[in-house]
């Protein structure tokens, strides 16, 4: 099962309502509700990935391209990393 159209409303979600709620005057008095935000955001595909025991691997274009090697990026998010953003968000 393919989580790409989970990720990408989760993007676009987050990106939306970062764009219509209007910067508040005083940001420092905002950070615990901003840390309980991206807490819940951060949440969504922890469980998306749990539900269905996978894990997601996201692989980048060659940023540097040389003649004598490509160097490729991967990220393999399983449920060890998912579970430790999560916890070290609601921690702080």
């Amino acid at each position: 099962m393919s989580l790409t159209p989970t990720i990408i409303l989760t993007i676009f979600l987050s990106l939306t309502a970062s764009t219509i709620r209007p910067l508040p005057k005083h940001n420092l008095s905002n950070t615990k509700h901003t840390l309980i935000l991206i807490f819940i955001i951060s949440t969504i595909p922890l469980n998306a990935l749990l539900n269905n025991n996978d894990e997601l691997t996201i692989t980048l274009f060659p940023l540097i391209i040389t003649p004598t090697e490509n160097i490729n990026i991967s990220f393999t998010l399983d449920t060890l990393s998912l579970t430790f953003i999560p916890v070290a968000l609601f921690i702080t």
